[in-house]
């Protein structure tokens, strides 16, 4: 089960990341998956004019440290908006329908491969596959191979899995008022500056 791979893998959190935009929606109604938001006429601000996966009826989410390499891309191409990670309980792993891809959920094996393929316990382990590539990379037993490894998750992740809100420095932010006071509305959920989580995942062959 998922379950006692993140067990034996000490997963300790999932990550979500998302313009601040979409965080009133997230926190009263949790992380929706695009196809459904879409359907249901909601207002929202998504990531990619085209979800290249073709999987829109799953949420994305990454294990132990956020996709930077996405992040990074994403915070370059709209430099004006402001970003959030969430952090999330692992639960959401053996709670959920859940696909486990080994990379960039976009390339074409991964595209075209079986959902049945990427369900279960040994697709999950999967992603923590290659031991000498971990090993020169200095991967910490809960770290993926490839930090664009993905959890595609289907269904409603309610708010209740929300650990925290992250943002980058509080100078680097371009409405920090206006965050503030949407911190002060949704004063339940635990809002901080984790500046690391915007940053590339910090591997033994790149510092």
């Amino acid at each position: 089960m998922p379950r006692t791979v993140a067990a034996r893998r000490i997963i300790k959190h999932l990550y979500h990341f998302t313009r601040a935009s979409n965080l009133p929606g997230i926190l009263t109604n949790g992380i929706i998956a695009r196809s459904v938001l879409q359907n249901s006429g909601a207002v929202f601000t998504f990531n990619d004019e085209v979800r290249l996966d073709n999987r829109e009826s799953r949420s994305c989410l990454s294990i132990s440290f956020p996709n930077c390499k996405m992040l990074y891309q994403k915070m370059q191409e709209f430099p004006k908006d402001d970003w959030a990670v969430l952090r999330l309980n692992p639960s959401i792993l053996w709670e959920h329908d859940c696909l486990f891809v080994v990379t960039n959920a976009a390339t074409t094996t991964i595209r075209n491969a079986p959902d049945a393929q990427l369900k279960g316990a040994d697709a999950l382990e999967r992603l923590f596959g290659n031991d000498e590539a971990r090993r020169q990379a200095g991967r910490l037993v809960h770290e993926t191979t490839d930090v664009q490894a993905e959890v595609l998750v289907s269904g409603t992740i309610l708010p209740h899995h929300i650990v925290n809100v992250n943002f980058h420095y509080q100078n680097k932010l371009n409405d920090f008022k206006g965050l503030e006071a949407l911190s002060n509305k949704f004063n339940k959920f635990i809002w901080q500056f984790d500046p690391d989580l915007f940053y590339q995942r910090k591997d033994a062959d790149n510092g």
